[in-house]
């Protein structure tokens, strides 16, 4: 479960979450004001093309989106633990990301959609609209760049020695690569369920549509 606050500048995780051994709880990321845009999106055009089906030609136009997203400081305040075979306990733990620039690689393609054969169609299968004809988002590539990588405090054996560890700056470009992968991995999700949640919403606009504007179109005799 995650959280806003009204009024106050962070984010709260409510759930648990593990990164191998390591358990995290009541984590709120602060400073989220300081994220802005480095400058204004790059947008290119890309060739359309053109697809066919029994039912439908497909017209697609997609563009190409450069964007770059800049990070002053992060602080992430949590409870951190080992799990290992005897008991531990939670200590404060403070991650300090220091600022980045988050570099995204976009493909936006926006279908348009022509009946090949519109009279022999009927209403049902115009409210059913098929799942190429929405609007989607791809994550081509990502990267970070000017980064000074990331700074631990806090209590406990645990969470000194990590500190020690990461602050030296041993384990900057590995934390890196492990973002990027991150990233790589979970926003292609995201977009998916996006797609999936703009396609319900246009067969239900199509649906009501066809049923208040809808002509039906009537059988020749035999």
């Amino acid at each position: 479960m995650r959280v806003f606050h009204a009024g106050k500048d962070f984010f709260e995780l409510k759930n648990p979450i593990r990164v191998g051994r390591v358990e995290l709880q009541n984590i709120r990321i602060h400073n989220l004001k300081s994220i802005y845009e480095v400058k204004l999106p790059e947008i290119k055009a890309i060739p359309m093309e053109e697809s066919k089906t029994k039912e439908w030609k497909v017209t697609t136009r997609c563009f190409s989106i450069d964007w770059n997203i800049g990070l002053q400081q992060l602080t992430v305040n949590a409870e951190s633990k080992l799990k290992v075979f005897f008991k531990t306990k939670f200590h404060p733990v403070t991650m300090i990301i220091e600022p980045l620039v988050l570099h995204l690689k976009l493909r936006a393609c926006f279908p348009f959609l022509e009946e090949l054969q519109p009279l022999r169609s009927s209403h049902n299968s115009l409210r059913n609209l098929p799942q190429f004809a929405t609007f989607s988002l791809d994550l081509e590539d990502v990267d970070i760049k000017h980064w000074k990588g990331v700074h631990i405090k806090g209590e406990g054996t645990f969470n000194k020695v990590v500190g020690f560890v990461v602050n030296s700056g041993l384990l900057t470009n590995l934390i890196q690569k492990e973002i990027v992968k991150k990233v790589r991995k979970y926003m292609p999700q995201k977009f998916a369920a996006l797609k999936e949640k703009i396609h319900s919403k246009m067969n239900a606009w199509a649906s009501r549509t066809i049923e208040r504007y809808g002509v039906k179109v009537p059988r020749s005799a035999n």
